[in-house]
């Protein structure tokens, strides 16, 4: 059995990196982690300035990535490096194949991140949220914790904790539970 098929059963294994993954220099990766095939870490962020002239002009990263302990990165999934505040992915959280986390994003812990969603530069994703496939949420939102995004969401609100949206644009359909 290989390393990433005993992952799946629970068992703690050490720091695991795919020998086709990008990790750079400047990322630093907590215990127990596993980024998988193709995956991406402190990669420089898409973002662009028009220069006087009018032209595109690439902005530097300025900041790394800190992945925190016990986080699984799937095949072809990006985490960006920060361009004003480091990216951070917390403890425990799942990202799913070809997902992207953008530039300055905040990924609480023990996050689901499920294949191919969209999350934008400057993102707040609070502990124990859920990011259905194909989501997509528009950079500088914030997602309360314990929140659910429906698969093919357009998320262009913040989020409150412990709501359930879905559609496009995203709208409210649970309410947080009200515990007394």
């Amino acid at each position: 059995m290989n390393r990433e098929a005993e992952s799946i059963y629970g068992r703690a294994l050490p720091l695991t990196v795919h020998h086709t993954a990008y990790v750079d220099d400047y990322v630093e990766i907590g215990e127990r982690v596993h980024v998988h095939c193709f995956a991406s870490i402190g990669t420089a962020p898409f973002s662009y300035t028009r220069d006087d002239a009018g032209r595109l002009v690439k902005k530097q990263r300025t900041r790394a990535a800190f992945i925190g302990d016990d986080v699984e990165i799937m095949a072809h999934a990006n985490v960006d490096a920060g361009l004003e505040v480091p990216t951070r992915v917390g403890r425990g959280t799942k990202i799913d194949h070809y997902a992207h986390v953008g530039h300055d994003s905040q990924v609480g812990e023990d996050v689901v991140v499920c294949a191919q969603a969209f999350i934008g530069g400057f993102v707040e994703i609070g502990d124990r949220a859920y990011i259905g496939a194909q989501a997509c949420i528009k950079p500088r939102v914030k997602i309360g914790a314990g929140a659910k995004v429906g698969m093919g969401a357009v998320v262009i609100h913040d989020v409150p904790p412990g709501a359930t949206v879905a559609g496009c644009p995203a709208r409210v359909i649970r309410a947080a539970e009200v515990t007394a």
